[in-house]
């Protein structure tokens, strides 16, 4: 779907000239579809208005409308499981923007979590002072490259820093710790995504009288830890077995992080 118009993928035509193309300026959001259905598809929609509001980045259409493509390009493509991703950018000047909507196949199954992921520290900071850090921007590189060198490694994941040495967020997850009962995560001031899952994750565990912290965390606290996991939309609740070789708790997913996972797919369901 390319600016409201139903098009084959090899036949999408956007300028050489766009903001979005030259300048990575632009948002995205990535949905889970399971049974044909965008999973959170409200709170995703909301993110990316108030992303674009942040970087003053024109919505092409109203949300509701935005909503109303998604749906219909899930069932153009005949897609049952998978995940639509949005991307809107800006055209030749910010006030002029672009909205392209498609659809992938499942990245993440059910033998990753059964083994949990091993994670290594990337090598660059996150910067928490950017405003890039809150909002889900085009500009990705950072990620993409961590990611990468995580993968050149061995493990699943790459783990950042931000600039005076506390745990930010995983190249593409936002992180999880548990110690004594007390799940620990982040604060959003430490240079995080805000997640639309860890939002839930965290909401969950408070209904269940479950106490969240969030925090400054350092490095050692996610090592000597019970049990740890990564979030997103894909994956929802992903245990982190490993980093760099050190195994978190028994080296195996933890029993709150299972729980957690089937709980919050019962709420999304």
């Amino acid at each position: 779907c390319l600016n409201g118009s139903f098009v084959h993928a090899e036949e999408a035509r956007i300028s050489a000239l766009d903001e979005g193309l030259l300048y990575g300026y632009g948002l995205f959001e990535t949905i889970l579809v399971r049974d044909g259905i965008p999973l959170l598809l409200e709170p995703h929609l909301r993110r990316m208005e108030e992303g674009a509001r942040t970087i003053g980045l024109a919505m092409p259409f109203a949300v509701g409308e935005i909503g109303k493509l998604v749906v219909e390009t899930i069932s153009r493509n005949g897609v049952r499981s998978g995940s639509v991703r949005l991307t809107l950018f800006a055209g030749n000047t910010p006030d002029v923007s672009n909205l392209v909507i498609l659809t992938r196949p499942p990245r993440y199954g059910e033998e990753q979590k059964a083994m949990g992921f091993r994670a290594c520290i990337a090598s660059s900071r996150r910067n928490e002072h950017s405003i890039l850090s809150r909002v889900k921007s085009l500009n990705y590189l950072e990620n993409i490259l961590a990611r990468r060198e995580a993968l050149s490694k061995g493990f699943d994941e790459a783990i950042f820093l931000n600039t005076s040495g506390y745990l930010s967020e995983g190249s593409a997850t936002n992180i999880f710790l548990v110690k004594d009962g007390v799940l620990i995560t982040p604060s959003e001031d430490q240079g995080i995504l805000p997640g639309i899952m860890r939002e839930l994750v965290i909401r969950v565990c408070k209904e269940h009288g479950i106490r969240v912290v969030e925090r400054r965390v350092e490095v050692q606290e996610l090592l000597r830890s019970d049990e740890a996991f990564f979030t997103n939309s894909l994956m929802e609740v992903m245990p982190l077995v490993q980093v760099e070789g050190h195994r978190i708790g028994s080296g195996k997913p933890g029993d709150l992080t299972r729980w957690l996972d089937m709980e919050v797919r019962s709420v999304v369901r």
